[in-house]
């Protein structure tokens, strides 16, 4: 049962890779990654078949020789430093430079740790001889597509003892293999002996990781141009973390590929979400006393989170399932209690045709999460939230500076209107600054909201930030000192979210840390 849910999840994971905007090689292996779960689940019985089977099924996917590599690959190389760089057929002649000092790792470098993880769980992977083991398999698999012609190149006594590939060659083919080796001075004595171009090396070099700063200073950030259509969320994004608006905008970088799972927090409220919109599309009458709210919950679990169903999740699927139970019959209650009537969920905007909330910002898109009218036939919009903590939204609201509320608010054309909310599902708890709402778990903030005036805190930021990139400067910040950053001593700008009032606080979901000197 947990490798049929885990090859489900892979399956759609490379799905959904396959419609990000990855580059064509990179869709390709995601095709691949795709076919290969499809044709486990197609052919394979679950129920009745082997686990050892099913084993090897799992082991072969993760044989080097099934993905291409087109970055080290793309014009082929006539001298490597590592055989396992020779992933296809080639028809060139290969040298490999002093291969008997290569390290045998005990670890395999394309596989992530949750994979290894899950490898040694299964005692696929428990032992460095079984690591040793795989790495001479990669090996002799780049030496397999070597078809022309392969020298094995040795820096003269620079190693006492046979190399462990050396001697699994010996076992193949005997004595035979000392006419493979070849032994060398050094490298500029490989250069003279077989006059190769020094030019088609592939010379490894230790990489220093960037170390945090303030700023990105480059020419090439003056030549970054505002795109024709933003989201509230990008707007946010780029007022508050313009490094990562740049990186998946402009940069065209998405912080999620092939490096994790998602967040487990986003993951929720993505459930919590899609769960919502079902329930309230199929019963418009809001009446669930007979519904099966918790096989709809299960079934969007199954289908966007299948994480939550492993054994080790059984406690925090549990509690989820209790916290959005509680949250939605308590929003459900909130609707009824004030007469309101669904006028649509999540409402779209900007994607049909420009709406254009205001001339300086542009033409905006995105959708409202749950579109409400009142009585009188105004609405009343909620933005639903899964977050550890409310404080963030609730300060949003004292300070007049829930940038989304306020542009879903003007893309209606209700500039001056701002009848909004946030919905912790989280926390069951509706925050906002209408008076008078019935219901419970309403946290009501004693401020007079003023749309018009958030939306011009928004241009304000907004020009700033353009500003800054027409000097050639890119805020990063994240971690770092807030005194040494020109946008806190501005007056009328959106405010920068803060850590422990010393600090400017990370970006939660970014896959930028790498970028920002982050990683320790």
């Amino acid at each position: 049962k947990k490798g049929e849910r885990i090859i489900k999840e892979l399956k759609k994971w490379a799905e959904d890779k396959k419609k990000t905007q990855s580059i064509s090689e990179l869709k390709e292996q995601f095709t691949y990654i795709e076919q290969f779960c499809k044709n486990i689940i197609d052919n394979f019985d679950f129920k009745t078949g082997s686990a050892l089977e099913l084993e090897q099924m799992i082991k072969s996917f993760y044989e080097v020789k099934n993905f291409n590599n087109y970055y080290k690959q793309q014009k082929s190389v006539n001298v490597i430093d590592d055989i396992n760089l020779i992933v296809q057929t080639t028809t060139k002649e290969v040298y490999w430079l002093d291969f008997d000092s290569e390290k045998v790792k005990t670890t395999n470098q394309f596989l992530l740790k949750e994979e290894i993880d899950f490898l040694t769980s299964n005692n696929w992977y428990n032992t460095p001889e079984k690591a040793i083991d795989l790495q001479l398999k990669q090996w002799l698999n780049g030496i397999v597509n070597c078809n022309t012609k392969l020298v094995l190149c040795r820096v003269k006594e620079a190693v006492k003892e046979k190399h462990p590939l050396h001697i699994r060659l010996e076992s193949f083919y005997g004595k035979s293999v000392n006419q493979l080796t070849t032994p060398i001075d050094s490298l500029d004595d490989f250069i003279k002996h077989f006059k190769v171009d020094k030019n088609c090396l592939i010379e490894s070099k230790n990489i220093s990781l960037p170390l945090a700063q303030s700023y990105l200073e480059t020419e090439v950030l003056k030549t970054v141009e505002k795109r024709d259509v933003e989201s509230a969320s990008s707007i946010e994004k780029f007022i508050q973390y313009p490094f990562d608006w740049v990186m998946q905008y402009v940069a065209k970088f998405s912080n999620n590929v092939g490096m994790s799972l998602p967040n487990e927090n986003l993951l929720k409220g993505n459930v919590a979400h899609k769960t919502i919109e079902k329930l309230l599309e199929e019963h418009k009458d809001l009446k669930f006393e007979d519904i099966d709210i918790e096989k709809i919950f299960m079934g969007v679990i199954e289908a966007e989170a299948a994480i939550f169903m492993q054994p080790e999740k059984r406690f925090d699927l549990s509690e989820f399932k209790y916290r959005f139970f509680k949250s939605f019959k308590n929003l459900i209650e909130i609707i009824k209690l004030n007469n309101f009537t669904i006028k649509a969920l999540e409402y779209q905007f900007g994607k049909e045709q420009n709406c254009v909330v205001d001339e300086l910002l542009g033409s905006v898109t995105g959708s409202i999460d749950l579109y409400l009218i009142d009585e009188t036939n105004n609405p009343f919009i909620v933005d639903l939230k899964w977050s550890n903590s409310d404080k963030k939204y609730t300060e949003k609201i004292e300070e007049n500076e829930a940038i989304q509320l306020a542009i879903y608010t003007a893309a209606i054309k209700e500039r001056d209107l701002a009848n909004t909310a946030y919905f912790m599902l989280n926390q069951n708890k509706l925050i906002t600054a209408v008076k008078n709402l019935k219901g419970n778990n309403i946290s009501v903030i004693d401020v007079q909201i003023n749309n018009q005036g958030i939306l011009d805190k928004i241009k304000k930021s907004l020009e700033f930030r353009w500003s800054e990139l027409k000097q050639g400067r890119l805020e990063i910040g994240d971690d770092v000192s807030l005194k040494g950053l020109q946008y806190m001593g501005e007056s009328g700008l959106i405010s920068l979210p803060e850590g422990n009032k010393k600090v400017k606080k990370a970006y939660p979901y970014s896959g930028y840390k790498l970028f920002k000197g982050m990683l320790k």
